[in-house]
């Protein structure tokens, strides 16, 4: 039984915390906010910096963002354009998923 154990555990020995790093596309982030109910659809109002230093107002909503980063190539040349896409991509996101086996959940 314990050489069984060691060799099922074999692939699991030396993970680093990196193994689990993954890319995924706007659209997949997208649906993931969502379904998480962290999606923002009406604009609300933000201050940002432009490379030159200068402080900028606009409004902001993921949704924005997200229409300018998928429909919009040269985003990247226009700052208030940028920042919105800026403020989309910086947010992380650490997702976590367990097998949810009611037979083996106990009461706590």
């Amino acid at each position: 039984m314990q050489y069984q154990a060691q060799e099922q555990a074999k692939p699991y020995i030396g993970i680093n915390v990196t193994d689990a790093q993954v890319f995924i596309r706007p659209d997949m982030y997208r649906k993931v906010r969502m379904m998480l109910g962290t999606w923002s659809v009406i604009p609300q109002k933000i201050t940002y910096k432009t490379y030159s230093g200068e402080t900028m107002t606009t409004t902001y909503s993921d949704n924005e963002a997200f229409e300018i980063l998928e429909h919009d190539g040269e985003w990247m040349l226009d700052p208030e354009k940028a920042a919105k896409v800026s403020k989309l991509q910086l947010y992380p996101l650490k997702m976590s998923y367990f097998k949810n086996d009611p037979k083996s959940l106990t009461s706590g």
